[in-house]
């Protein structure tokens, strides 16, 4: 299953439409445009360990998730988006590490959110858990 959840996220980074990937592979129309916030070998590192049960993997997922990922030229400055915020998928993420005793996501998951991202994150929380039994790594 974790497959088809990086296969899903690979779809929103890759087949988007706000991305020149190429960048990625080479060949960057601007070659000042060389920095990403996270580069698709480590976001895939990221997800194996929060799948895992890393809930410091798992805080960073949900703030890719509510961030989202830009593409930065060498001086910080965003030039792109890659993938835009996804607020369910962040609170689920958040709510994966809070229930692993993570501190930090515990704060996130009580912030203000809007109705609908809490109900769909908790929806999505719990598929988390089924389709990745070994993310949850102690009780609440």
């Amino acid at each position: 299953m974790k497959w088809v959840m990086l296969g899903l996220v690979t779809g929103l980074v890759f087949g988007s439409g706000c991305s020149p990937v190429k960048g990625w592979f080479g060949g960057g129309d601007d070659e000042k445009q060389v920095d990403y916030s996270i580069p698709p070998a480590s976001y895939e590192s990221t997800f194996n360990s929060a799948a895992g049960g890393d809930e410091e993997a798992q805080f960073k997922l949900g703030e890719i998730y509510e961030k989202g990922i830009y593409k930065r030229d060498i001086d910080g400055k965003i030039v792109g988006m890659i993938m835009k915020s996804q607020f369910e998928q962040a609170y689920a993420w958040y709510s994966m590490a809070a229930a692993n005793g993570h501190p930090a996501a515990k704060a996130k998951i009580g912030a203000e959110w809007k109705p609908r991202n809490i109900a769909r994150g908790k929806e999505l929380f719990e598929i988390l858990k089924g389709q990745h039994p070994g993310a949850i790594q102690s009780s609440p």
